[in-house]
């Protein structure tokens, strides 16, 4: 993903770290308010904070999640809709970067899953144990692990392609 050849002046990395915030933010504030496509938004959302990344802004990047997911817990009406991002999409972006420095593909893509699960675990004891103690699914949620792997990969796949188009076809548009 890091393939940037020039290093953003000043006012570039502020531009873009707004840019970044406030599209990430419109995307996390529509997944919570339209019924359709939130997963979709989710998606986009955690597209902006990788723009940052492709240009090795990493400590921007960090920034950028966590000023995105201090807002979005401010002005999104349905807090739940924040916690995908919060522990998942946010910072994925930040981990693909570093996960897939690792040479061996079947141990990168061991220690991808790994860390999703590990986000989806976290998301879950959190929602079960904090927001909603007393909640009992209708169902085993373990039914839901090998469907949740498949979307994960094809999520990465996903990523990486969009990932690509910024560098291929938007970046030098944005970046002079």
């Amino acid at each position: 993903m890091n393939q940037s050849r020039k290093t953003l002046r000043g006012s570039q990395r502020v531009t873009l770290s707004a840019m970044t915030i406030s599209l990430t933010l419109i995307c996390v504030y529509l997944s919570s308010i339209v019924p359709a496509g939130r997963l979709g938004f989710l998606f986009l959302s955690s597209i902006f904070v990788a723009m940052l990344m492709v240009e090795r802004e990493t400590a921007l990047s960090v920034m950028a999640f966590i000023g995105t997911a201090l807002l979005g817990l401010l002005i999104v009406n349905d807090k739940l809709m924040i916690l995908p991002y919060v522990f998942l999409f946010g910072h994925f972006g930040i981990a693909k970067e570093y996960l897939e420095r690792i040479q061996d593909r079947i141990l990168c893509w061991a220690v991808k899953l790994l860390y999703f699960n590990a986000a989806l675990a976290l998301m879950y004891f959190f929602t079960m144990h904090v927001l909603f103690p007393n909640l009992a699914p209708g169902f085993p949620v373990y039914w839901l692990l090998i469907p949740a792997q498949a979307v994960f990969v094809l999520y990465d796949w996903l990523f990486t392609r969009v990932v690509h188009f910024y560098m291929d076809r938007i970046r030098r548009l944005i970046i002079h």
